[in-house]
């Protein structure tokens, strides 16, 4: 009996298909949900942390500011003036702290924004003002605290640093530090982008002239007159400079018209003999 062959069918094979990455990522994301869940999860978690920050943030701002507010006007407005008492109104409460009151409460205030708020950008003013209160209180160590950590810092603020500096270095003249007084001034008078460089350099050459460095002091007292000409430290720096180095007095020259003096003879040399008349 003849053996029949069985004739195999083909199978049809599903034709390759490319799948790039995002198409394959896409697939293990829907086949794994929870990877959506947690992703979306994460990132409201990070928005809300960043908006929380931002809101903590804005409100210490507000905090701040008002606090430098009162700190400013305690410190540089005068007392308010009595005003007339409207009828049917309260009395106001009079403000009768003197000078001395104010500032030290302003001081206070100052140190307290630095204290609670310290990563807000009032807090950078208040650290520089605060060294400015306690200045005019003559509390010259309190003052020198608080210019050195402003200098440490927000030594990337050029015109405050400068001006830091230049308080700095009346600092240590009031507490007779020649040298430390003269580096300061120094630093302040060479700082880029600082507003006070013509005061700053006036100050840095009278520091020179009392350590009896004339030569160096008329150098700077000529640039500073010359680059701040109409400033009034440029001024006053031309009038030391001509006092330090008076400028020499030219001789004028003889006229042809103006007869000639009569040289004096050296010594032991007999006058010329005049000649007869014929």
């Amino acid at each position: 009996m003849p053996h029949k062959i069985r004739v195999q069918k083909k199978r049809d094979e599903a034709p390759l298909r490319l799948v790039t990455r995002s198409e394959e990522l896409v697939e293990q994301v829907r086949s794994n949900p929870k990877w959506i869940w947690g992703g979306i999860g994460i990132a409201l978690a990070l928005i809300a942390v960043f908006i929380t920050g931002w809101f903590l943030n804005q409100q210490a701002e507000k905090k701040a500011a008002a606090i430098e507010a009162e700190a400013f006007r305690l410190f540089h407005e005068p007392p308010p003036l009595p005003q007339p008492i409207e009828e049917g109104k309260p009395e106001p409460e009079p403000d009768i702290m003197d000078k001395t009151e104010r500032l030290k409460k302003s001081a206070s205030l100052y140190d307290e924004i630095v204290e609670k708020h310290p990563r807000t950008d009032v807090a950078r003013m208040a650290l520089y003002e605060s060294g400015n209160v306690y200045f005019e209180l003559k509390d010259y160590d309190a003052a020198e605290k608080r210019y050195l950590a402003f200098l440490e810092k927000n030594a990337d603020q050029k015109n405050l640093a400068s001006l830091a500096h230049l308080k700095l270095g009346y600092l240590y003249q009031k507490k007779g530090n020649p040298e430390s007084a003269l580096k300061h001034f120094r630093a302040s008078y060479e700082a880029e982008g600082g507003n006070s460089r013509d005061q700053a350099g006036f100050e840095l050459a009278r520091a020179l002239e009392m350590s009896n460095k004339k030569n160096e002091a008329v150098e700077i007292y000529k640039k500073v007159s010359e680059d701040f000409e109409k400033s009034p430290w440029g001024v006053e720096a031309k009038v030391r400079m001509d006092l330090l180095n008076p400028p020499t007095a030219s001789t004028p020259a003889p006229s042809g018209t103006e007869p000639a003096e009569r040289s004096t003879p050296p010594a032991g040399a007999s006058a010329p003999a005049e000649t007869g008349k014929k």
